[in-house]
Order: structure tokens, then C-alpha cells, then sequence
């Protein structure tokens, strides 16, 4: 029961962080407070990269902690606009703060504890181990997207349909974290141990310090592909809504633009689980190097294409569906660059230093991207898509020059 109630909360929580940047937007942030946001949101999620966890602390109560934050931070979403009224400040910065304090769930929580299952996992069992993690995450986010998708059809406007959305899950929050307290004080559930020590940012510098230059390619193409998404992603749904304003007509009923593209990224996650399905197959088929260039062409093609594109659904369906396809060489890659580092490092330790590094660069790297992506896109949106797909074709050409290197 617990398990389900925490994966259920962390895949609501992912699920309207999709649509908080459309809810910000009616709200009335600009383009440029909309990319500030997205930057704030993924530097949230990069610093407990970086911060050593205090040793000593119960788990059962840090976790706790996190479930309140997060709750509270839903309460927000949904009392936005008259929280900004009472106090004095703009919805825009009381949504905000909402969003921050719902992702400590993912920081903080039980999803936190999927972050180590790379650096984690035996060196046998890494792309098996990334396959199952994403597996799970992508088919919590699909069950969750259907449901989403037919509130926001028969609800309306966007603002009421997406405070009835923030406020079942602030209930899942609550009921999440009152069985916890309950479960958990009880000694009837097993909590997980919250001390693993992080590398400080001096272990960081060491640890990159440490690559040699072939290893600092697939660094570095990690980071521009991340940048390239970050880019992108606080604004996905104002492109879908707004720039192309597009429905699905179908026999039974007009699926408004706010829940089509609740359809377009249940497209997506389809084509992520089937590409994680099947992803180990085309490696042993076609070799690492093309499936890989096909997960990064995925990312780099995907921005331009979508503003380009002619404003018809079934295209939109095509696109996202070939952006979902990004995951397919993802766990290959991760595990080749995972036994590249045992190879070059040796000692255990130093190589989950160094993967922990690695993945610091990726989060850190999309931060002052998604800054950048705002303030363009209040200019053009094709500046702000074609920057990101530019960014994303040269984290492809550092990929395969780091695959095919011996």
C-alpha cells in the first residue's frame, strides 16, 4: 500500500510539473520569469547532488519532512491566485514556490533513492538495472497521463481544471505521508537509510580532474544533450497550447489543446517504455554507436521541428512519439560510459565519485540553459527551439565521438 501511495504521489507531482509552466503563464509570468522558473526547478534538483546527507538522521523522519514540503507545495498550486491576493505578492512567485517545495518529494523522498541506482548497481547489471529504473518511471507517468488528460477535457478553463488537479494532489500527499508516519512508526515498513555520503564540490572537482579527455567527451555530451532539454521543457506546453493551439476532434468528444498535450506526452512515454524495451536488442542488432546517435539525433531534431511543424495533430502525435524515442540508446550509453570509468579508474569508490560528478554536470548544465531558452523565446520561439537543437547536435557529435573511441 505505502509503496504505491509514494510512486502514485512522485508520478502527480512530475505529471503537473508538466503543466505548471501553462498555469504560470495565464498566471501572467513572461517568457523570460518562465525560463527563470525552469532554471530555479533544476537547480533545486541539482544541489542534492552535491550536499552530503547528515548521518544520524531517521529516515522514517526525513522522509516525513519531504512529504509535508511537497503537500504544502501542492496546497500552493491550488490557492495560488488568492494566496497572492492575501499576502501581497504575485500568484506567479506563490506557484513557484509551490513547485519548489513539491519536487523535495523527488529531492528528498522516495524518488531520491532511484537516483543511486546507476552508481549503485554491479557493473554486470548496469543496463539492465537503467532499463528497469526508467521502465518503472515512464509506466507510473503513463497511467497517470490518461486520467490528466480527461480532466482537463471536461473541465475548463485551464486555471480551474488545474487547481482540481493540484488539489488531489495535495490528498495523495497528505495520504501519502500520513501512511508513512503511521507505516513507518510503526516498524511494519522498511524505510530506506538516507545517510550514503555525496561528494562535496571539492570530491567534484577531483573527480572530473580524474577523466581523461575521451571520458570528458561523454561528460560533456551529456550536458549539452541535457541542456538541449532543459531548454525545452518548461515550454512544451505553451507551444502546444498557445503557438500551435491545437485540439483532437474524435467522434465521441474535442479533446481541448491543454489535455492534447497530455495525449502527446502519453505519446511520448510510449515510445520511452518501447524504447527501453528494446533498446538492448537494436544495441545487439545495429551496434552501440547507431543506437546511440539515434537516442541524441532524437533530442537535437526534436526543438526545431516542433516549431516548425505546420500546426496538424496527427504530425504533432509523429513528433513527440520520435521524441520519446531518445530513451533507446540511454542505458547503453550510460553503461558503456559507467565501464569506461572502472576501466580507467579502477577503484570503486572513485568511480561512483565520478558518476556522481558526471551526472552533476548533466543537471547543472541545463540550468542557466533554461534561463537563456526563456529569455529568447519571448523574442522567437524558433530562436529559443533552434539554439536548443543546435546545442542538442553537438552533444550528438561528442557522442559518437566518444562511443567510437577505443
Amino acid at each position: 500500500m505505502l509503496g504505491g501511495l509514494t510512486l502514485l504521489f512522485t508520478v502527480a507531482v512530475r505529471v503537473a510539473e508538466l503543466y505548471v509552466p501553462q498555469y504560470l503563464n495565464l498566471l501572467g509570468a513572461s517568457a523570460a520569469s518562465l525560463g527563470g522558473y525552469a532554471a530555479l526547478a533544476l537547480l533545486v534538483e541539482a544541489v542534492p547532488s552535491l550536499s552530503a546527507e547528515r548521518r544520524g538522521v531517521d529516515s522514517v523522519a526525513a522522509l516525513l519532512a519531504a512529504g509535508c514540503a511537497a503537500t504544502l507545495g501542492a496546497f500552493l498550486w491550488l490557492f495560488a491566485g488568492a494566496a497572492g491576493a492575501v499576502l501581497g505578492v504575485s500568484g506567479v512567485v506563490v506557484a513557484t514556490a509551490g513547485s519548489l517545495l513539491a519536487r523535495t518529494w523527488g529531492t528528498h523522498g522516495p524518488g531520491a533513492l532511484f537516483d543511486d541506482a546507476l552508481v549503485d548497481a554491479e557493473h554486470a547489471r548496469v543496463t539492465e538495472t537503467l532499463t528497469e529504473v526508467g521502465a518503472l518511471k515512464q509506466a507510473g507517468l503513463l497511467a497517470v497521463l490518461a486520467p490528466t488528460a480527461a480532466l482537463f477535457t471536461a473541465v475548463s478553463p485551464f486555471v480551474t481544471a488545474f487547481s482540481v488537479y493540484a488539489a488531489v494532489v495535495a490528498a495523495l500527499g497528505a495520504t501519502a505521508t500520513v501512511a508513512l508516519a503511521v507505516l513507518g512508526g510503526s516498524g511494519d515498513v522498511e524505510t530506506p537509510a538516507v545517510d550514503r555520503p555525496r561528494p562535496e564540490l571539492g570530491g567534484v572537482r577531483a573527480a572530473l580532474d580524474d577523466l581523461t579527455v575521451p571520458l570528458w567527451r561523454g561528460v560533456a555530451a551529456g550536458g549539452l544533450v541535457a541542456a538541449a532539454e532543459g531548454m525545452v521543457s518548461a515550454f512544451l506546453v505553451i507551444v502546444v497550447v498557445e503557438y500551435h493551439a491545437v485540439g483532437l476532434a474524435t467522434p465521441l468528444v474535442d479533446v481541448p489543446p491543454t489535455a492534447f498535450f497530455g495525449v502527446l506526452v502519453a505519446a511520448e512515454t510510449t515510445a520511452a517504455l518501447a524504447s527501453l524495451a528494446f533498446g538492448s536488442r537494436l544495441v545487439r542488432a545495429a551496434g552501440t554507436v547507431p543506437v546511440v546517435a539515434a537516442g541524441a539525433a532524437a533530442t537535437a531534431a526534436f526543438p526545431a521541428a516542433l516549431v516548425l511543424a505546420p500546426s496538424n495533430p496527427p504530425l504533432l502525435l509523429a513528433l513527440f512519439t520520435a521524441y520519446g524515442a531518445r530513451f533507446v540508446g540511454r542505458p547503453a550509453r550510460d553503461a558503456l560510459f559507467a565501464g569506461r570509468l572502472r576501466a580507467a579508474l579502477g577503484d570503486d569508490e572513485s568511480v561512483r565519485d565520478a558518476l556522481r560528478a558526471s551526472r552533476l554536470v548533466r543537471r547543472g548544465a541545463a540550468v542557466p540553459a533554461a534561463f537563456a531558452a526563456g529569455v529568447l523565446y519571448g523574442a522567437s520561439p524558433l530562436a529559443a527551439f533552434g539554439l536548443a537543437s543546435l546545442v542538442g547536435a553537438a552533444g550528438l557529435w561528442l557522442y559518437v565521438r566518444f562511443v567510437r573511441a577505443e
